[in-house]
């Protein structure tokens, strides 16, 4: 009786030994398979925290040419401005003639836009100078996504859209209102969209444009 007790005692406990070393293994199974996932989570949070780092600081006007151009636009706004020998200042001015826009509000609108810098990309996807969306960069003026940032294509078509907006509305503060917010926005409002992004620009364009003329009539 005592063997036969033994001998169950030893079963039950092999019994148990079997199973822990079973639970074991199917931990570490899972343990491992666990592991792999969540680096496999990891390197992609870390592939899109970059990307997203990436758009926000290198893309849009972030980047330290771009900072330098805003710094001179806060100090002297409608200065004449180059990039690869171009004068921008003058092709601004052309393109704002040719469409009837005084060109002094249309260099405040540059400077608002990009700073001058016709390489400039919001995250949104606004390029160029006058930051057109590629939707209506090909839609108003037939310009493909690398002819945006082609300083003399984009000022052109930035001032033919400002110029629409002017004569849609007739107003300049509404009309810079549908150049930001958009036109089917500020048509079925009737006035200017209370969003601060929006106010703030009108702001600041009217703000310099307003300095100049100050300065031309001193």
């Amino acid at each position: 009786m005592v063997i036969d007790k033994y001998n169950t005692v030893q079963t039950s406990y092999a019994a148990m030994r079997r199973f822990w070393q079973c639970c074991q293994q199917r931990w570490q199974y899972w343990l491992k398979r666990l592991s792999i996932a969540v680096i496999i989570l990891w390197l992609l949070l870390s592939a899109w925290i970059f990307t997203t780092l990436h758009i926000n600081i290198h893309l849009t006007i972030n980047d330290g040419s771009t900072i330098a151009r805003r710094f001179h636009s806060m100090t002297h706004p409608f200065a004449t401005l180059t990039a690869d020998g171009v004068d921008l200042g003058q092709l601004a001015d052309t393109a704002a003639l040719r469409y009837g826009i005084d060109p002094q509000l249309f260099r405040a609108l540059i400077t608002q836009e990009s700073a001058w810098n016709p390489d400039a990309l919001s995250s949104r996807g606004a390029g160029g100078l006058t930051q057109l969306m590629p939707m209506t960069a090909k839609q108003e003026c037939n310009l493909s996504f690398a002819e945006r940032f082609e300083p003399e294509k984009n000022l052109n078509c930035g001032a033919y859209y400002l110029s629409k907006q002017l004569k849609r509305f007739g107003n300049v503060q509404l009309a810079l209102c549908a150049y930001n917010a958009g036109p089917t926005k500020v048509n079925e409002l009737g006035r200017c969209p209370q969003f601060r992004e929006t106010r703030d620009y009108v702001s600041r364009i009217m703000t310099n444009w307003n300095a100049t003329l100050a300065e031309g009539e001193g």
